[in-house]
């Protein structure tokens, strides 16, 4: 994502602290929160979302003259900006090129159960508060002393914008395995079994929509933390959100691509028939971490977690995590051609208006990468590997509630 300077001047002040004046506060650690904030002596400062501070506003009923200031996130998806109010409350505006896409993959994900941050869409010549969002964006801008005015207007120069909620946590790089895992992850609590069981759903979820930059599953990266969030309840238990989730269906008519896709989908639920069907025999012919090594797509999840937090995920994990995807998988191999025709003409409808009026395009702003044959091909390789996966289910039921439907 392109980094974003932090805009509105809400306080004038010498950017050099006074010898021997105290260091202000790090940044938070979270790759979502970070943001590129640039001091220059003898120059005003900018505003800085203080994160610490913030909570999350209700995104309905916005009252948009009581913002405050806003700052462009350096991490995650492009034009994604932190904007906070009179009362320290705070949404997040995301302008997204690709914003049909990405309400694509929003309903995809409720389909699933997936948990990500809920928002809602603002539209230009359809909203009023398209031309409010914009005047206040300026409003906090007019002031802003580095020569850097303007910068969100890119942004801010397409037709529909996603406000989103705000979330206060950490992200799976900087929450630490304690946290997740209790004192001793070896001896996997309740808690930890349905946070990997639930990031396993997430990964099933992925696969679907061909997001690559979370867990690399099936993919040659190192994977992305940052995108998977952890909030906590009133029990001050934290739980995992889906963040930037980023649709990239492979055009089918691209056939030798689409198809190795596929395949590389059916070889997940292979290896994953593998690791179960050699769990009884740990210490038999085949070791358990040979199967690992066998086992790429469970080798790259087992790395992930080595590398992101230091954590050495043995048997118990590795088994809530792929009963997970097992179960995503589940749910949305009941996900038919109608349910992706349904979404994507609702879709169609309430954003015509709209794109008619500012002369544009479904595919100029992310349509053109929603290709319903990839997603209902993905599907049926789900479909397909259903009585293995009912048959790994019905044997190793996950110990973590009612599965999610």
């Amino acid at each position: 994502m392109n980094k974003i300077v932090s805009a509105n001047v809400i306080q004038p002040q010498k950017l050099l602290p006074k010898k021997g004046a105290p260091l202000p506060p790090p940044l938070p650690s979270s790759k979502y929160h970070r943001k590129l904030s640039t001091h220059f002596e003898g120059l005003e400062s900018v505003y800085e979302f203080d994160f610490n501070e913030s909570s999350p506003a209700s995104i309905d009923n916005l009252d948009w003259s009581k913002a405050i200031g806003f700052s462009g996130s350096e991490g995650g998806s492009e034009g994604v900006y932190f904007v906070q109010f009179e009362d320290k409350s705070a949404i997040v505006l995301k302008c997204s090129s690709t914003v049909i896409a990405d309400m694509f993959a929003q309903e995809i994900s409720n389909f699933g159960d997936i948990s990500t941050p809920t928002f809602r869409v603002v539209k230009m010549g359809v909203d009023e508060e398209f031309d409010t969002i914009k005047s206040t964006f300026e409003r906090l801008d007019e002031k802003n002393a580095l020569g850097l005015r303007g910068m969100y207007k890119k942004s801010l120069d397409r037709p529909i914008v996603m406000v989103m909620e705000f979330l206060k946590g950490d992200d799976l790089e900087h929450i630490g395995k304690e946290a997740l895992f209790g004192k001793n992850p070896n001896l996997l609590s309740k808690k930890g079994k349905e946070i990997l069981f639930d990031i396993g759903r997430m990964s099933s979820y992925d696969v679907l929509i061909n997001n690559w930059d979370r867990i690399p599953l099936m993919w040659s990266n190192e994977g992305n933390a940052g995108n998977i969030m952890f909030i906590s309840d009133k029990k001050r238990n934290v739980h995992p959100i889906a963040i930037d989730n980023s649709l990239t269906c492979i055009d089918p008519t691209l056939t030798e691509n689409y198809l190795e896709y596929l395949d590389k989908v059916k070889t997940i639920f292979n290896e994953i028939a593998d690791f179960f069907s050699h769990k009884p025999i740990f210490l038999g012919v085949r070791t358990k971490f040979e199967i690992i090594l066998g086992t790429p797509s469970i080798f790259n999840v087992r790395t992930f977690f080595q590398k992101t937090m230091d954590y050495d995920m043995n048997e118990n994990s590795l088994e809530q995590f792929l009963l997970g995807f097992l179960t995503g998988a589940s749910t949305f191999s009941k996900m038919t051609r109608s349910n992706l025709t349904q979404i994507k003409e609702e879709i169609e409808n309430s954003t015509k208006e709209c794109l008619d009026n500012c002369k544009g395009t479904l595919e100029l702003f992310g349509m053109g990468k929603v290709h319903l044959d990839f997603l209902e091909g993905v599907l049926e390789v789900y479909r397909e590997a259903l009585p293995t996966v009912e048959k790994i289910l019905s044997q190793n039921r996950p110990h973590v509630g009612k599965p999610k439907n």
